[in-house]
């Protein structure tokens, strides 16, 4: 199981799980999706709003998405090369802390792993 440290852009205090999704490749976007995308642009406002959370290779506290997302609670992450390191996983589990800064991704192993 592949566990990363990630930067929180917008989100806080809580878990959550869902499915790996990759608009880019043409995966449909559910409510129970974790997106993982290049960048917070407005290329991704409808796949970004329609999803659970967000994982992004690139952005911050300003970028399009971020401030979307932020007005409906939904979390934002970023992680370096995340399209590839996640391209093998189906399931995640997110940790956000308290207070901002460093939060978790897990990967979910599928059953009978």
């Amino acid at each position: 199981m592949n566990v990363f440290d990630v930067d929180v852009i917008v989100g806080r205090g809580n878990q959550i799980s869902g499915n790996i999704c990759y608009p880019d490749r043409g995966d449909e976007v559910t409510e129970d999706s974790i997106i993982v995308i290049p960048h917070g642009g407005e290329k991704y406002h409808v796949p970004g709003m329609k999803c659970k959370a967000i994982i992004t290779e690139i952005g911050n506290r300003l970028c399009h998405l971020a401030i979307v997302t932020r007005e409906q609670g939904k979390p934002m992450l970023k992680l370096f090369n995340a399209i590839e390191a996640l391209k093998d996983t189906k399931r995640v589990w997110i940790r956000l802390p308290a207070l901002g800064g460093q939060g978790v991704i897990a990967e979910v192993p599928a059953e009978g792993e």
